[in-house]
């Protein structure tokens, strides 16, 4: 599981929920296994680049959109 949000990670490992929130959480907790949550750095994902002012024109030139999640994930860190 890939996240791009501090805050999410926060939320994630606090434990003053609500019961909806905690049962949700519960649910995710149980279904991912721990050592595959990683953090994606903003500068590393290539989902923020459409919200970061790449014209259309420059999407065939921009690397980090093609290829960046076939690279190694050591390059991302865990969660």
């Amino acid at each position: 599981m890939f996240l791009t949000s501090g805050f999410i990670l926060a939320v994630f490992s606090s434990k003053n929920w609500k019961p909806y929130i905690a049962n949700r959480t519960s649910e995710i907790l149980d279904l991912v296994p721990a050592d595959s949550w990683r953090y994606v750095p903003t500068k590393m994902n290539p989902a923020d680049i459409a919200s970061r002012g790449l014209s259309p024109k420059e999407l065939p030139r921009c690397g980090l959109w093609w290829r960046a999640l076939n690279g190694s994930l050591v390059e991302w860190t865990l969660a």
